[in-house]
């Protein structure tokens, strides 16, 4: 009993952790952004939230225990089906948009975004939370750091330099979460 009030205390101080330094970090990246931008770059973050959760909902959970179990054509055969939908979504997206290297950042925004949500879903179900919470602090911290640099170093940035902030912090995440 102590052991899982410990975890679930660990667990939570790593949840209240990364509130604070979304916190922080949103009210760093608000002063960075014209009001204009701040739309641009939120709706990117949503747009491609929303995406990304609908590729991998539920079907994450799914993949880590068939890892976990070790039924790998399980696994090969839900992550080839939710390639296949995130393929034909991005062949959509792509349809519709008629700036390319937008396009690029979205892609690799939803990608990263997979990668980092797979991960969380494998650090889960292991024995030990020691990675699971490593990996959820980290995540934040990146974007934190990266967004404090930027703070001090320009008074305002560009949409577009903003969203690139995003995406590095997630390639950042996703990296770790491979090394994980």
């Amino acid at each position: 009993m102590k052991k899982d009030l410990k975890s679930i205390t660990q667990v939570l101080s790593v949840g209240f952790s990364n509130v604070l330094l979304t916190f922080f970090q949103a009210i760093l990246l608000t002063r960075l952004l014209t009001i204009e931008d701040r739309g641009h770059v939120q709706l990117f973050i949503v747009s491609t939230t929303i995406f990304s959760s609908f590729f991998i909902s539920g079907a994450g959970n799914t993949i880590a225990y068939c890892v976990r179990d070790g039924k790998k054509k399980g696994y090969v055969a839900i992550l080839a089906t939710l390639s296949l939908f995130l393929l034909i979504g991005l062949v959509v997206k792509f349809l519709l948009s008629n700036q390319t290297y937008q396009l690029l950042f979205f892609i690799t925004q939803v990608v990263m975004l997979c990668v980092m949500q797979l991960t969380i879903e494998l650090l889960k179900i292991q024995g030990s939370l020691k990675y699971y919470k490593l990996f959820s602090f980290l995540s934040p911290f990146f974007f934190f750091v990266i967004t404090t640099i930027v703070f001090m170093t320009h008074k305002l940035v560009s949409s577009d330099y903003a969203i690139l902030m995003v995406i590095l912090s997630n390639t950042l995440s996703s990296i770790m979460g491979v090394y994980f």
